[in-house]
């Protein structure tokens, strides 16, 4: 896992945006974005409310608002400069590393991360996921390579349990992840 400090990443992520032609494969990413959605589709519904952990630019939300176009999507990142360039149209937040997410208790259905869990994540902010998903909310996102086998600690540390975890077909190393709240009431969804 790449421990990166929060200043680390908002470097890394104004390195990417001001280079963003050479730094990313749009075929690679749009691969992981389509099986991160599918994914979240099949163990979800139509959820009401979905949270873009780490939305960046927003370029995944066109990805996510046509598999869920009836429900309300929200971004959130650390990353200001970021967050400048987010023009998807939806609502977006800077966050901390260490909490609080600017939601109510038991809001959200589903949180998709794509492309965040390559970083260090901090549990802190990992640990508020429990508190804003409804009763039966999900996490679905996306790891690479070696950070998915320290996952599942991560998660538990969080209060997170991992449910399943796949690779993505066309993406060597990269693997879409399901995780839901370790809580009694959280009702198994499935693997990935």
């Amino acid at each position: 896992m790449h421990h990166l400090s929060p200043d680390e990443v908002q470097e890394l992520c104004e390195l990417r945006l001001a280079r963003s032609g050479s730094l990313i494969d749009e075929r690679l990413y749009a691969s992981v974005v389509s099986a991160l959605t599918v994914t979240a589709a099949a163990h979800t519904g139509t959820p009401g409310a979905i949270l873009d952990l780490g939305t960046g630019d927003g370029r995944a939300v066109p990805a996510y608002r046509s598999v869920f176009a009836d429900s309300r999507i929200y971004g959130c990142d650390m990353s200001a400069a970021s967050l400048r360039r987010h023009d998807s149209g939806t609502p977006v937040v800077q966050i901390s590393g260490n909490g609080p997410l600017p939601f109510a208790d038991r809001t959200i259905d589903l949180v998709l991360a794509a492309f965040v869990f390559h970083f260090s994540v901090p549990v802190p902010l990992l640990a508020e996921l429990p508190r804003i998903l409804r009763i039966g909310g999900v996490l679905v996102a996306t790891v690479y390579g070696p950070q998915a086998s320290s996952l599942a600690g991560l998660l538990r540390a969080a209060r997170l349990e991992l449910v399943g975890i796949r690779q993505v077909r066309g993406a060597p190393g990269h693997f879409v992840f399901t995780a839901q709240p370790a809580w009694p009431e959280a009702r198994h969804v499935g693997g990935a």
